[in-house]
């Protein structure tokens, strides 16, 4: 099967830079939970952080399904107002390129299933 993601690396072999620096502090948190709960099961997972095509912070694959995480600038209890909206604190909660972080992961995870999932 070709290669179709590249780790830390373009298709030509030259190395990328974390696109937020920002997050690996967010990511490493999420890893060391994440192990904390499944390092004593036998499921196997991959977990993949700062993905560039698509733009995703952190992917994770399980032998049950796909899981996209986008990291947001936002703190405080998450709700949705009458529009729909995310917010944290009341405050709407905005993706970069889209309004909703919802559509924002929902297609992110398209992307990835049409990548590594062909069938």
């Amino acid at each position: 099967m070709p290669v179709k993601l590249f780790v830390s690396r373009d298709s030509g072999g030259r190395q990328w830079a974390p696109d937020h620096a920002h997050e690996a502090q967010a990511t490493q948190e999420i890893a060391q939970r994440l192990w904390g709960k499944l390092h004593h099961v036998d499921t196997l997972f991959l977990m993949l952080a700062n993905l560039h095509e698509p733009s995703a912070d952190l992917v994770l694959f399980t032998e049950r399904g796909l899981g996209v995480i986008e990291l947001k600038h936002h703190s405080g209890q998450i709700t949705l107002d009458r529009d729909g909206t995310w917010c944290a604190d009341r405050r709407p909660i905005t993706s970069g390129i889209r309004d909703n972080p919802h559509q924002q992961v929902q297609a992110y995870a398209e992307a990835l299933r049409l990548k590594t999932l062909p069938y």
